[in-house]
């Protein structure tokens, strides 16, 4: 099963709303990334906790870009505001690498992290995984892993490289993980969903 794209996100009835500097759309809070403005520029508050006045936009590249070439930022603040789009798109997305990092941490913290292919295995095969990720250049047994997850409607992502994954898990390289909690699978997809669509295209 593949992730639902940020793009088809809709505005809830219920609860706060917020409007995107970007696209000029309203949503709700947990849609959007809030952004706090500083002496250095805009900081990502993905916790919406930071102090201080901010602005709401969707993460993905097309909105960041607009609010830059469009003057979103300078109308919802009111006074004029000049914003690099390559460096703020860098900025929200390292925002959410970091939050990729915290949630896998936590998972292998309860033991609900699979590494490698054969854990992963164990954990599609026994019903128990809620989200595959592979690195961009896994190879091996990639292709049984995938056929078992969709059997089992099991949610596949792809996510930077192996050294990359490696990093994060204190490994040299891990081609492949296996999340097994539904709540830190559903926040881990949407982060890297989100990493994706603030990425330069191509």
């Amino acid at each position: 099963m593949t992730p639902s794209s940020p793009h088809h996100e809709t505005v809830r009835e219920k609860g706060p709303i917020r409007t995107c500097v970007g696209c000029g759309q309203k949503a709700a809070p947990g849609e959007m990334v809030r952004l706090v403005v500083g002496e250095e520029g805009f900081a990502p508050d993905l916790g919406g906790k930071f102090p201080g006045r901010g602005v709401w936009i969707h993460p993905r590249r097309e909105c960041v870009d607009t609010a830059c070439r469009r003057g979103g930022f300078s109308r919802a603040l009111r006074r004029e505001v000049r914003v690099d789009p390559r460096a703020l798109r860098s900025a929200i997305r390292a925002a959410y690498e970091a939050r990729i990092a915290g949630l896998l941490a936590s998972a292998r913290r309860i033991r609900a992290l699979a590494l490698g292919t054969d854990a992963s295995l164990e954990a599609l095969e026994s019903g128990e995984a809620s989200l595959v990720i592979f690195a961009q250049d896994a190879a091996g047994r990639r292709f049984d892993l995938e056929r078992l997850a969709k059997k089992i409607d099991c949610d596949v992502l792809v996510h930077g490289d192996k050294a990359g994954l490696g990093t994060l898990l204190g490994r040299a390289e891990v081609g492949v993980v296996t999340i097994t909690d539904a709540r830190l699978a559903h926040a881990v997809t949407e982060s890297v969903v989100r990493v994706a669509a603030l990425s330069e295209v191509g």
